[in-house]
């Protein structure tokens, strides 16, 4: 902080190009200005050879910044400014407000205009000053609260002024930065007091729905939301670490991005059968040094300007598929595995939040402390969801075969359908009846039944894809679940199904040859967009519809599919007809 001219020690921070930081020291005889011109041998001389009463304008520096600033800001901004004039008798002076988060100076004339977007000093040259204050020449102070950079205030010059005059200029800055350093540091604060309210606001909207969601889709998907729609960033992803990739043996794990949400559309690619189209990011090590080495305190990192125009760091982050967006800014918070008995955060990292932003002016530090929290509360909410999936797994898994119970189905067929109209992808399901099994059990018992059932749950399962899921239905029936399956390839799929169960042998308790055919009903599911149905509705809609096509293939001799080539043909002429 700059301070008065009185023999007392003198400290002054600047960590920038043109004010390189120093000690502090008791004052020499010649030093320099905040503008980096040599102030002569006067500022410990005799006050009595100075042009002016210093110790009286220092006096008139007080009294004009004794002033109760008014509660709106521009007016506050306007009030700063007056004083400034005033006491430095320049009409043209400017305070900057620096922001933490990128480092730039955010120009506070500019917000005196309703709408205006205020102008940003990315580094303190005399050009850089003079193009802001469209002056020259100009003089600058850093300002300090306390040990903390706070702004820069900067007054210009006419350009032919006597040597009395710059004098004057460059005392009346030191003279005035403590003052204006104090007076800037409390308008931002009770600026910040109101935006914190609301960013406060936006925070609890957060939680609230974090603490509502179940599953891992849910989570991601209402993290992204609230970082992108409260907090102004344009796009979001979540990024997914593998377990344990964080260790230092790790470098061959590629993270992958399991989400996106952009212009209000979520892009989920969690489930399995979508797992060919997630993106990779393939320089994991430099990933995990910039988290672990760059982060600044409160665990995030974020990029701007020239950082995000380095070749390497748009590879690492996959930058060019958002060309089109001209991304200027980017947050990356850090998932933490939560400790499971403290439910503190550990230091194992599970996944990242990455926020892009397109408007050219930075985060406000507010901001980023509310996407830090909500990137907290999102690994606590992301550990509880894993326990409650893997609680319900347990709930809702048949005893007998270890494939989901019908509750089990009935949840995952509501989440799909809800993901394939969001996405417009096809749906499709499948009932499938053990023919005869009433005599297969009287021929050869029971318990050769329940060893019956468990080979055809397993081989049913072995036929379909991961993305895919078959439940026990109820007895000897079972149902299946296609997501992104077009009808044809559901067909397909479930004719190679029946084929290989009417070829394949069960192996009974004896060591007898079992023979089981089955009977299938398929169906698609309604996924159209603006469908104001219940989804419960629509689930028992596609199961009657392929329950239906179960009992016109026992009734058309068992050991079929359903609708097939010709029942399908005779179904389109008779719609056509």
């Amino acid at each position: 902080m700059a301070s008065s001219f009185s023999g007392n020690a003198h400290q002054q921070f600047s960590p920038f190009p043109d004010a390189p930081a120093v000690e502090a020291t008791a004052m020499p005889d010649s030093t320099k200005s905040p503008s980096g011109k040599a102030l002569s041998s006067f500022l410990v001389a005799d006050a009595a050879a100075m042009p002016f009463d210093l110790l009286q304008e220092e006096v008139r520096c007080a009294r004009l910044f004794n002033l109760d600033l008014p509660e709106p800001l521009d007016q506050a901004i306007q009030a700063l400014l007056a004083a400034m004039a005033s006491f430095t008798r320049s009409q043209v002076n400017c305070i900057l407000w620096f922001n933490a988060v990128s480092g730039h100076y955010i120009c506070l004339n500019d917000l005196i205009t309703p709408g205006a977007r205020p102008r940003e000093l990315r580094q303190v040259t005399t050009q850089a000053m003079e193009d802001l204050a469209q002056a020259a020449p100009v003089s600058h102070a850093y300002l300090f609260d306390g040990d903390r950079l706070t702004g820069l205030a900067i007054i210009a010059a006419p350009t032919h002024e006597s040597a009395e005059a710059t004098l004057w200029r460059e005392l009346a800055l030191e003279l005035m930065a403590p003052y204006l350093a104090v007076k800037l540091a409390s308008l931002m604060s009770r600026r910040q007091d109101r935006l914190l309210a609301s960013v406060r606001e936006k925070a609890l909207r957060a939680a609230q729905r974090l603490m509502t969601a179940v599953d891992v889709e849910s989570v991601l998907a209402s993290a992204l939301m609230a970082c992108c729609d409260s907090l102004g960033f344009s796009v979001g992803q979540y990024v997914r670490f593998e377990r344990g990739g964080a260790s230092a043996d790790s470098a061959t794990i590629s993270p992958e991005v399991l989400m996106e949400y952009s212009q209000g559309q979520i892009r989920s690619y969690l489930h399995a059968g979508l797992k060919s189209k997630r993106r990779r990011l393939k320089e994991l090590p430099a990933l995990l040094s910039l988290l672990s080495a760059d982060a600044r305190p409160g665990g995030y990192l974020y990029l701007s300007g020239e950082q995000l125009a380095d070749r390497a760091t748009q590879e690492m982050l996959g930058l060019r598929r958002l060309r089109q967006l001209r991304v200027t800014g980017a947050a990356l918070l850090p998932i933490l595995d939560p400790d499971p008995v403290s439910g503190q955060s550990s230091e194992g990292i599970q996944g990242v939040l990455t926020l892009y932003r397109t408007d050219e002016r930075a985060p406000s530090p507010e901001l980023i402390r509310t996407a830090v929290e909500i990137a907290a509360m999102t690994g606590l909410a992301l550990s509880r969801a894993h326990v409650l999936e893997k609680a319900l797994e347990l709930a809702t898994t048949d005893e007998l075969t270890s494939l989901a119970n019908r509750r089990g189905f009935y949840d995952r067929f509501e989440s799909e359908l809800e993901r394939a109209r969001r996405q417009q992808s096809p749906l499709c399901a499948a009932m499938i009846d053990v023919d005869y099994f009433k005599r297969l059990n009287d021929a050869y018992g029971h318990l050769n039944g329940d060893i019956a059932l468990r080979t055809l749950a397993g081989k049913i399962r072995a036929s379909l894809r991961k993305s895919d899921m078959v439940c026990r239905f109820g007895g000897e029936e079972f149902a299946v679940l296609l997501p992104d399956t077009g009808f044809a390839a559901a067909l397909d799929l479930m004719e190679r199904l029946r084929r290989e169960i009417e070829d394949t042998a069960i192996v009974g308790v004896d060591n007898e040859a079992i023979h089981a055919t089955v009977s299938i009903g398929v169906a698609q599911a309604s996924t159209a967009k603006g469908l104001g149905r219940p989804v419960r509705e629509l689930i028992s809609e596609a199961l009657s519809a392929a329950d239906e096509q179960l009992y016109r293939a026992k009734n058309a001799g068992r050991n079929r599919v359903c609708p097939s080539d010709t029942v399908h043909e005779e179904a389109a002429g008779g719609a056509s007809g």
